[in-house]
């Protein structure tokens, strides 16, 4: 947990130095932008540009910025591309803990459903984006999608963590949270201590106590979170395998597209030796047309002269 909130806030630096902290920040932004493939030589060139403008404790704590994993790359774009939706995922996380004060407090079970119902939702939508994202960049989507799914419940429930995801700025994904919903304990655990009652009757004989009944609905409304959990994440993987089908269309079109430009290249050049062709022809049209009037004109001289030599021969015969 340490570690994710100092990537986010771009090191681990001492509170006094708050404008230090938020400049790294600012150009971790540039960095964890980046897709994890040019994380490192971005680095590079980054702590270099620091270093020249005179900025070397920024420039330390840059280069101490680890490379995000595509799971984490692909929570931090959602905190870029999707903050709305991932600060609501937060509140949530709020909401589903005073659900279950409310039920451990005696109120009906049905306001744990709708709270978890709502955070399995909101993090089956972002899941089904963040399966985009790996798509599209070609990482294994099966892979990762895991840890974006653990790292999304873990942040709901942690609000450091949670804080870290919305700055973007994560290095690596969380491990799933453990308990119900999330929570690090189970709600059998959170439930008052029991009075003591007088000798229970035969089975066959007694009614359920009023404990029974809260722990019985309790335990339903367990199970009724797990089945919406394990449904919610069937439906993340269906959503997955559709993004990772439009991305094979999305790289099948633009294999087309590429190789309709390299026709079209092809019959421009085609075209252009064409236009060549013409204009030499044209050239030499033109090369034989002066040279046809420039052979007529002499004919037409030779024969005035020849005209001129018979007149002048039969002048002589006279």
């Amino acid at each position: 947990m340490a570690g994710q909130v100092a990537a986010a806030r771009g090191g681990t630096v001492a509170e006094d130095d708050a404008a230090e902290v938020g400049e790294v920040g600012e150009v971790a932004d540039e960095l964890y932008a980046l897709d994890p493939a040019d994380f490192v030589a971005g680095r590079t060139a980054l702590v270099r540009r620091l270093r020249a403008e005179k900025r070397r404790d920024v420039a330390a704590e840059v280069a101490k910025l680890r490379r995000p994993t595509p799971a984490a790359w692909a929570v931090n774009q959602l905190a870029r591309a999707r903050r709305g939706e991932v600060e609501a995922l937060l509140g949530m996380g709020r909401d589903l803990r005073t659900a279950q004060e409310r039920v451990l407090g005696g109120a009906d079970a049905g306001v744990l459903r709708a709270a978890t119902k709502a955070r399995r939702d909101a993090v089956a939508a972002l899941t089904a984006a963040a399966a985009g994202l790996l798509a599209a960049r070609g990482a294994g989507v099966d892979a990762h999608l895991p840890g974006v799914i653990a790292t999304l419940e873990a942040a709901s429930l942690d609000p450091e963590l949670g804080a870290a995801v919305v700055a973007g700025r994560l290095s690596t994904e969380s491990e799933p949270p453990s308990g119900f919903g999330g929570l690090d304990v189970e709600l059998a655990d959170l439930r008052p201590a029991p009075e003591a009652r007088a000798e229970p009757k035969p089975a066959a004989e007694r009614e359920p106590e009023p404990e029974e009944d809260e722990q019985a609905r309790l335990a339903a409304a367990r199970r009724d979170a797990e089945r919406a959990l394990a449904r919610a994440r069937d439906r993340a993987g269906e959503l997955a395998e559709a993004a990772r089908s439009a991305a094979k269309g999305a790289e099948r079109r633009a294999e087309a597209l590429v190789r309709a430009r390299d026709e079209v290249t092809r019959l421009r050049a085609r075209l252009e030796d064409a236009e060549r062709d013409l204009a030499t022809a044209e050239d030499e049209a033109g090369d034989a047309a002066r040279r046809l009037a420039d052979a007529e004109a002499a004919a037409a001289e030779a024969a005035d002269r020849v005209h001129e030599a018979e007149q002048h021969r039969r002048g002589l015969d006279d």
